[in-house]
């Protein structure tokens, strides 16, 4: 049974994108398993699977930890700090951390361990252990995105909205974290198409053909049919890689506001697929 659409109007009032009009649509070549860079890991750093759990591995003297979770097909590798670490971060707590030279460490640390394809985003994230700020004047660390890109478009991978590559730099310049969601680097061109235009996308999501990416109301419902009026005011063209086909397909990422009856007003990321399936 469908559920009744409630979306009365969808607008779109952010500026006319300038993307190409034809994109490709590309099919996995070949099976990647996240197991290929465990193993690069394990190896690099020494380290041994855990006691007391699966798809852990740990190095005890360089307080080095590994995970795999097989199901969203996601790695973590996290550096302990040292004693000698800690004494250093919290004397250089009011100082501030050099962007440029923290992703010139990042990079060299992917290239070292076989992560390649990948490039620094744009939006960096400067942290301490209360939370997040606003600049890197008295960071203890910064995350930095790392995007894969096909012709020259970024991609996530299936319904997600974060980089495929995080990696967290402490203000020693030590690598502290990176989260990798694997994506597959070997495809073929399967056809070209041409992108829908953004009227016809308009018209598309008032019918429910859309998805709700991320909202900033936890109470807001995760469906767009329960949405009554959507202004979206921005919009990116981005590659997601759609498990269940094995297909690198373009989707549209807008941002807007959406808003549930009269008074409740929420901002929503919205993803539909940018040509015809």
């Amino acid at each position: 049974v469908e559920k009744p659409n409630k979306l009365q109007s969808v607008t779109y009032i952010g500026q006319q994108p300038s993307f190409p009009k034809q994109v490709s649509i590309y099919q996995k070549n070949t099976i990647s398993n996240p197991i290929n860079q465990v193993n690069i890991f394990v190896k690099d750093f020494e380290l041994t699977a855990s006691e007391f759990s699966i798809n852990n591995w740990v190095n005890q003297e360089k307080k080095i930890t590994l995970s795999l979770s097989p199901e969203e097909n996601r790695i973590s590798l996290v550096f302990l700090p040292t004693n000698n670490e800690s004494k250093n971060t919290l004397e250089k707590q009011f100082g501030s951390i050099n962007v440029n030279k923290a992703i010139h460490e990042a990079e060299a640390f992917l290239l070292e361990h076989q992560l390649i394809g990948f490039t620094p985003g744009n939006n960096p994230i400067y942290l301490t252990q209360e939370g997040v700020l606003k600049t890197n004047q008295g960071a203890e660390s910064i995350l930095i995105p790392f995007n894969f890109t096909i012709d020259n478009i970024k991609a996530i991978y299936g319904k997600g909205f974060q980089s495929p590559l995080n990696i967290v730099v402490n203000n020693n310049y030590n690598i502290q974290k990176l989260e990798l969601h694997p994506l597959p680097q070997n495809f073929v061109l399967e056809k070209q198409a041409s992108l829908l235009m953004m009227d016809d996308i308009m018209v598309l999501i008032k019918n429910g053909n859309a998805e709700i990416l991320t909202a900033s109301s936890e109470n807001t419902p995760l469906e767009l049919t329960k949405l009554t009026t959507l202004t979206l005011n921005g919009v990116e063209l981005e590659y997601r890689f759609v498990e269940a086909q094995l297909k690198y397909v373009p989707y549209y990422r807008f941002t807007g506001i959406g808003s549930v009856g009269e008074e409740r007003m929420t901002e929503v990321e919205i993803i539909i697929p940018a040509i015809k399936l």
